[in-house]
């Protein structure tokens, strides 16, 4: 009964509120039934009538009973079923996605740019002309495979999808059977593959080989009706593709060749040729005779020289040149003939010698204008290492999708790399004269940039209004660094009417910020820093504390802060005469580091609170003590004006505190200081503790009895004057 009532629940669950109908309710449990009741099969089905009328459900129950199936080895029948009925209510565009991801070898996460080039090759979409529209299509057609638990997201990169194996062994059960489309794990199958519905591989539409041990490929592959071929390690002959003319899409990854073998000219109905991970790749001539080719990517090969012949590709769209780390030539006018190009990307390519455009020996180098000029682009990831070299006006608004990198790279870290993985828009530079070069269009993609990095700024002092009148309304990751002119991220004090600003913004990174005195100064609208989850303030000495209580309230969204080495840090919030109220000062605060801030005294302070090292940390007094209720982690570090940490009022909502540690705090004498009459503190989730260089520390908490049931590692050293830790009573 119990094994029934899970099942109802979770099919009830993702089909919603229909199933509350009474004759959606009557069906429920047939079509339950005919799942067996297993999970993967139960989500697949309600997952694809989630939404759907009775006369779907119906004939979905009708489906599922009817389905005869024979020879699914290790596989439960009505497993296959469900999955099939899921495929069979997807548009036919969504089906071949999902067989396209199936398809793919399993230790790869296929990455959406990829099935959009798939996709281009395979002339999936009629009615889309762009490829930036065509991104958006495969966007929402794999949003729609995820809604239906036909795709997983791969947690590492947002970008990126997976395939659960029951998902994947019936989709290739499918995609074999009704599509002539086969996996292949060792290339000596060629030859023997096993029918399962095909006629033979000489019908095959498309071919996923993995070759997992490198198996020499055989001489010719006489497949003539195949569109698709993606081919994984081993050595390709050079009369291999012969008798393959009709192939639109080849994706060539970790094969041995040092040059494309020449029978690739023959394919002269490819659309789309993907070559990564070819690490003794030197020349890709051939290609030149691609003539119908509107994707080209060649990624993390030894190439040097985009030649001359690439230019002959005038149906060219998408051209991929990133991590080709030995580049250092694209022969002049090859770009320029690339009039139909509408993506770019460059990225890793430092040693493109853009300054030198004239004749270098056999060959003469590429110029930035020939980018510029090119009329389609509206994608561009472009390494430089000074943007002098930029022509005028070279980045303009028809940039819809850019990755711009000027100067030294970025340190990346975690926090960063789901922001990048997400951003349409970024721009990193490290500027080398302190100021941003006029003329270069640098302005258009400021404004514009959802990810921005900026080092070595220094002739700007209000940050927001001096580069963006509005404020930076689309950047969601911020990240400033030795920027030492800028005093104020934003000054409205001179505006007549509160202003808005960094209304998208969710990170923000200030490093290294010497002359900043104030994030904020003045009046804002409430939306400004609204989205803001994650703050991080590093080496900004002159910065007394991070918001006023005005702006406090506002940030609903605020996750992390992280303050380091910041050596006039006196406060995280300062309250400048504003009538304090109950409200929740970062009701979402998770994680709050506070390290090297000799001078930090309060948590919320007063514009001049009297007695300040008689206060705890965090006190209840300036606002609601249940702002802490989601903080599970807390550092504090080189902090020499705390006497006591926590006030019991805010104590006794660490209900989710899981780490606390404290370090280097001359003059803490007191974790918890009892504020209140009470018997009993409880930290349910705490289970670390370290208490580190505390000379003057002598209790934890007198005054109450404390409670850790989760607690399983104290650490302790540096504490001579620590007479108790844990107070307990006579009962006890």
């Amino acid at each position: 009964m119990q094994f029934l009532s899970d099942s109802t629940n979770l099919f009830n669950k993702i089909v919603g509120k229909s199933v509350e109908e009474p004759d959606f309710k009557v069906l429920a449990p047939k079509i339950i039934e005919e799942c067996s009741g297993l999970p993967i099969a139960i989500t697949t089905v309600a997952s694809a009538l989630r939404n759907k009328s009775l006369a779907v459900w119906d004939d979905a129950r009708t489906q599922l009973k009817r389905s005869i199936i024979t020879d699914i080895q290790g596989m439960e029948a009505s497993v296959y079923k469900s999955v099939k009925l899921s495929y069979d209510f997807l548009r036919s565009e969504s089906q071949l996605l999902l067989l396209f991801c199936s398809l793919h070898v399993e230790d790869l996460s296929p990455h959406i740019d990829f099935l959009l080039k798939y996709a281009i090759g395979w002339s999936l979409f009629q009615d889309v002309y762009k490829l930036e529209e065509t991104r958006d299509r495969v966007y929402t057609l794999t949003e729609e495979l995820l809604a239906r638990s036909l795709l997983l997201r791969d947690p590492n990169n947002h970008n990126c999808v997976r395939v659960h194996d029951i998902i994947r062994d019936c989709s290739l059960l499918i995609a074999a059977n009704e599509r002539k489309m086969h996996r292949i794990t060792d290339a000596r199958q060629l030859k023997c593959i096993a029918d399962n519905g095909a006629k033979s591989l000489k019908d095959s539409v498309a071919i996923f080989l993995s070759n997992k041990h490198g198996v020499q490929l055989p001489e010719r592959l006489e497949c003539p009706n195949l569109k698709f071929l993606f081919l994984r390690r081993g050595r390709i002959p050079d009369q291999f593709f012969e008798k393959s003319e009709e192939l639109r899409v080849l994706d060539m990854s970790r094969v041995k060749l040092q040059q494309l073998p020449s029978s690739i000219c023959v394919l002269q109905s490819l659309r789309t040729l993907c070559i990564w991970d070819c690490h003794k790749l030197l020349d890709i001539t051939f290609i030149g005779d691609l003539k119908l080719l509107e994707v080209l990517t060649v990624v993390y090969c030894s190439i040097c020289k985009v030649p001359k012949q690439i230019g002959q590709l005038t149906r060219l769209r998408s051209l991929d040149l990133n991590e080709c780390y030995n580049l250092k030539t694209i022969e002049s006018d090859v770009l320029s003939k690339l009039t139909k190009l509408e993506e770019l990307n460059l990225s890793s390519d430092r040693k493109i010698d853009w300054k030198n455009t004239g004749v270098d020996g056999e060959s003469s180098n590429a110029s930035l204008t020939e980018v510029k000029n090119l009329p389609q682009l509206a994608a561009l990831n472009l390494e430089i290492d000074d943007a002098d070299i930029l022509p005028q006006n070279f980045f303009s608004e028809k940039l819809e999708r850019y990755e711009i990198l000027i100067g030294d790279a970025f340190d990346d870290d975690d926090d960063l790399v789901r922001y990048k993985c997400d951003a349409k828009r970024m721009l990193q530079v490290c500027l080398t004269q302190r100021k941003l070069p006029k003329e270069k269009g640098l302005e258009v993609l400021l404004k514009n940039s959802q990810v921005l990095y900026l080092d070595g700024l220094e002739n700007v002092s209000n940050f927001s209004y001096e580069l963006d009148t509005k404020g930076f309304e689309q950047t969601k990751c911020l990240v400033l660094q030795n920027s030492n002119g800028i005093q104020h991220m934003v000054n409205s004090t001179e505006q007549t009417h509160p202003c808005g600003a960094f209304q998208s913004l969710e990170f923000l990174r200030l490093r290294s910020m010497k002359k900043l005195e104030k994030i904020c100064h003045g009046e804002l609208r409430p939306e400004s820093f609204a989205k803001l989850k994650v703050i991080q303030v590093i080496s900004c000495d002159k910065l007394r504390n991070l918001f006023h209580y005005s702006i406090a309230v506002c940030l609903s969204q605020l996750e992390t802060i992280k303050v380091r080495d910041c050596e006039m840090m006196e406060e995280i919030v300062i309250n400048e005469g504003q009538i304090v109220g109950s409200e929740i000062i970062f009701p979402q605060l998770r994680f709050l580091e506070l390290k090297n801030v000799p001078k930090l005294s309060n948590y919320i302070s007063e514009l001049d609170p009297p007695q300040r090292s008689t206060s705890p940390l965090f006190c209840g007094k300036l606002a609601d003590p249940t702002s802490f209720l989601k903080l599970s982690e807390l550092f504090v570090e080189d902090s020499h004006f705390i006497k006591y940490l926590f006030s019991s009022s805010v104590a006794e909502n660490l209900l989710q505190l899981n780490r606390l540690e404290i370090r280097n705090c001359s003059m803490l004498e007191e974790i918890i200081v009892v504020n209140q009459k009470m018997d009993k503190l409880l930290f349910p989730q705490l289970s670390f503790v370290m208490l580190d260089n505390l000379p003057k520390l002598k209790r934890f908490c007198s005054g109450a009895v404390l409670e850790f049931p989760l607690l399983t590692e104290i650490k302790m050293k540096g504490c001579p004057e620590l007479m108790t830790f844990v107070s307990i009573s006579e009962n006890k």
